[in-house]
C-alpha cells in the first residue's frame, strides 16, 4: 500500500511540474519541492526506481526531460534523507549551439548520472548552494 501511495505522489508531481515551471521561477519551484525529511520512511531504492520510471515517459506535452527528472528525484530523495543538490549547467555543443543540462550531485559529485555527462557542462545554478558537503544515503 505504501508503494501505491509513493507512486501516486510521484505521478502527481510529474504532472504538476510543467505548470509550475511555466508560471513560477525556478528558485520558487525548488522552494516548493524542498521539504523536510519525511516522517514516513521512504525506501530509497523504490524512490529512485519509481521516479526514474515516471520521468522517463516521454509525454509530448512534458518537455525538459533532464530538468523534470532532476526535480522529481531532488524532491523525493531529499524527503528520503539524501542530501542531494540540483545543478543546471550549459555548454556549447559541436555545432556551436548553447545547450543545457540538469543533474543531481551528492557531496559535490554527480549522483544517479554519468560523471562524464555532467563534466561536459559548466554549472550555472546549484540549489541549495551550500550543499557541497552533502550526506550519503542511509541504505
Amino acid at each position: 500500500m505504501k508503494d501505491i501511495a509513493l507512486i501516486l505522489r510521484i505521478m502527481r508531481y510529474v504532472f504538476i511540474l510543467p505548470s509550475w515551471l511555466a508560471t513560477k521561477s525556478l528558485p520558487e519551484v525548488l522552494r516548493l519541492l524542498t521539504q523536510p525529511q519525511s516522517a514516513i520512511h521512504l525506501p530509497l531504492r523504490r524512490v529512485i526506481v519509481y521516479s526514474l520510471f515516471w520521468t522517463s515517459l516521454r509525454i509530448p506535452s512534458l518537455r525538459n526531460y533532464c530538468l523534470r527528472r532532476s526535480l522529481i528525484l531532488y524532491k523525493f530523495l531529499r524527503e528520503a534523507g539524501v542530501d542531494v543538490a540540483i545543478n543546471i549547467g550549459v555548454r556549447i555543443d559541436e555545432r556551436g549551439r548553447l545547450s543545457g543540462h540538469s543533474w543531481l550531485t551528492l557531496a559535490g559529485k554527480p549522483y544517479l548520472t554519468r560523471p562524464e555527462t555532467a563534466s561536459r557542462f559548466k554549472p550555472l545554478f546549484v540549489f541549495p548552494a551550500d550543499n557541497l558537503a552533502g550526506a550519503y544515503p542511509k541504505d
